[in-house]
């Protein structure tokens, strides 16, 4: 078994589009714009290693309240190699 993809909310999909891309060398698709719900885009981002991210948005996605504990996933952990890497980047 393998995790095919990863989701992210954002109201901010194109900035997170290109960190993706320019810190973890990420290739987006094309900006897909669904027909059947009205306001709800995607990019999926295909890594070098591991499973692709969906970076998805909505018209008028509710921010959640800063500080509170929500259910869902609760973070993911990104290995870029080395402690240098990370400060490179």
């Amino acid at each position: 078994m393998k995790i095919s993809h990863v989701a992210l909310w954002t109201a901010h999909i194109e900035a997170q589009k290109m960190f993706w891309r320019d810190y973890f060398a990420g290739t987006p698709n094309e900006l897909y714009i669904s027909k059947n719900r009205p306001g709800f885009v995607s990019y999926f981002i295909s890594l070098y290693e591991g499973p692709a991210i969906e970076l998805m948005s909505l018209d008028g996605l509710a921010k959640g309240r800063h500080g509170a504990e929500l259910t869902g996933w609760a973070h993911i952990a990104i290995n870029v190699g080395s402690r240098h890497r990370v400060d490179e980047m």
